[in-house]
């Protein structure tokens, strides 16, 4: 089986816990995107733009330990929303992206559009931007396109004070030409006993949308049943059309993928499960909740992440892969101190089949006073107070906590079958993630365009949702990804591998291999 590359990221991951921003008239809440330039510019010239380029060749690790990062090309980056082209009557978001490790304390980008208008948009300050912290001037909304004429128009960017300028060329497409599902597409809701399911018209979800309210009322029962607590008010559920991230994102509201076309094969009944976990557990008692934690109760309480999946067998494969030379079992001290730049799939297993152990060995209720009750030391080391929760409750420390999971684990039954699925299971979300990087940067989690759901349903704004890249590539591969998972599903592994060698050499074939 092809060893995929696996590199270091920064913070959470996806079907996380994300604070969305509200949309002011120039923030916004967590981006990137597929239209866009990278250039070079001069401090004294106007400097042409250049085509995007793919990031550098990563160098390859033989351990799933963590997952891809976007390495920047060297100069300022331009990207441009929506995705999938850009038409008349769009409200047009711009971002410029810092060259990495370049100094923008106190920096601002301008851009100004050249033409009768003369438009010219406010400064905006460098900050860190999206999960990953990138460095960038983030311009939301702030082109509103409708009664320009199709045709191309140049953009003038500018570093304050006194830093580079130059020009980018936009081109926008007459709003005849929008494809057919977007054409009158607005946003809708339903309200169910539980949630509000928001969607827009046209898609998928608005086809299912009276079997996704019974889907959403069944699974806010069960959650609520579990956990012992009953939302107080309707949850919100945003219901997106095109993949991003891995399919969800919890915030005030949640945000799911749904979608016909959905290439990371989040299934809705899990992914809002999930994610209602998430809700309800931020709302009860608790002062440290490591993340170790929270994401494997969440993961424990589903059944499973992507799909339902016996929890302590799976994670007792990683030990049996381990034997082979690679690192697949993270030990719990890297888990609970650092867990999202852990390889996402790993990560969550663990912290899930840790949940489901302490349940087996201690009790629901005694698991859920021990989780409540570990103490914030306000210092991060949540190994120390991990440890100081598991001398009160269970008189163990945690070296012996974790030497008590690996005998459990030993213990377990672990066929071929759960090995071999575990296997391209991450090796199929490390392919997704690396063309999400590489071909659909809006969707790559660190730096994902998930844009504020009540500002975008307020402004009557669906493209930044709907679209997605449409180039005849990211057709390919996608459909390859869907194709992928459908085997990885009923188990046909050669089928699987052969798929992923065949994404995974188009896209060493775009860095240059």
């Amino acid at each position: 089986m092809r060893k995929l590359l696996v590199l270091t990221i920064l913070l959470l991951q996806a079907c996380s816990v994300i604070s969305p921003l509200n949309i002011g008239p120039n923030s916004i809440l967590e981006p990137t995107q597929t239209s866009g330039f990278t250039v070079t510019p001069s401090p004294t010239e106007t400097a042409a733009p250049t085509a995007t380029e793919m990031p550098p060749t990563p160098e390859p690790s033989s351990t799933p330990t963590t997952v891809p990062t976007v390495q920047a090309e060297e100069g300022f980056q331009v990207r441009l929303h929506p995705d999938g082209g850009l038409f008349v009557g769009d409200r047009i978001s711009f971002e410029v992206i810092a060259p990495p490790g370049e100094d923008m304390e106190g920096k601002q980008a301008q851009i100004q559009l050249e033409s009768s208008e003369g438009l010219k948009f406010e400064p905006v300050d460098f900050e860190p931007f999206g999960i990953a912290g990138r460095i960038q001037a983030t311009f939301v909304w702030v082109w509103d396109t409708a009664g320009f004429d199709p045709g191309k128009y140049e953009v003038t960017v500018s570093i304050l004070p006194e830093g580079e300028t130059w020009a980018e060329t936009v081109t926008l497409i007459p709003q005849s030409e929008l494809p057919e599902d977007e054409q009158g597409a607005k946003w809708e809701s339903i309200q169910t006993e539980c949630c509000v399911l928001n969607y827009v018209t046209n898609s998928d979800a608005a086809r299912d949308i009276e079997d996704l309210a019974d889907t959403a009322d069944e699974q806010a029962e069960l959650v609520t049943e579990r956990l012992g607590v009953d939302f107080t008010e309707p949850v919100t559920v945003t219901l997106i059309p095109r993949s991003i991230g891995h399919g969800g994102f919890a915030g005030e509201e949640i945000y799911i993928t749904y979608s016909d076309e959905n290439y990371v094969g989040s299934r809705f009944d899990l992914v809002l499960h999930h994610e209602m976990v998430h809700i309800i557990d931020g709302r009860l008692e608790g002062e440290s909740r490591p993340s170790v934690f929270v994401e494997g109760l969440a993961v424990y309480l589903t059944g499973g992440h992507f799909k339902s999946e016996e929890l302590l067998p799976r994670a007792a494969a990683l030990l049996e892969l381990s034997t082979d030379g690679e690192d697949w079992y993270v030990p719990l001290r890297d888990l609970a101190n650092d867990f999202y730049p852990q390889q996402h799939e790993i990560g969550y297993l663990q912290g899930a089949a840790l949940v489901e152990y302490m349940v087996n060995r201690w009790s629901w209720d005694q698991f859920n006073s021990f989780y409540r009750s570990i103490p914030d030391f306000e210092n991060s080391d949540r190994v120390a107070e991990i440890d100081s929760a598991l001398q009160d409750h269970y008189g163990i420390s945690f070296d012996e906590f974790e030497a008590g999971f690996m005998e459990e684990l030993r213990a377990q039954e672990m066929t071929p079958e759960i090995r071999s699925d575990l296997e391209y299971t991450v090796s199929f979300y490390d392919t997704v993630r690396r063309y999400q990087m590489l071909l659909d940067p809006s969707a790559y989690f660190t730096t994902a365009w998930l844009m504020d759901g009540p500002s975008m349903r307020e402004r009557g704004i669906v493209a930044d949702f709907v679209r997605s890249p449409t180039a005849p590539l990211n057709t390919e591969i996608t459909s390859q990804l869907i194709e992928a998972y459908d085997h990885l599903e009923a188990g046909d592994y050669e089928e699987v591998d052969l798929l992923l060698d065949q994404i995974n050499a188009r896209l060493d074939e775009l860095e240059g291999k």
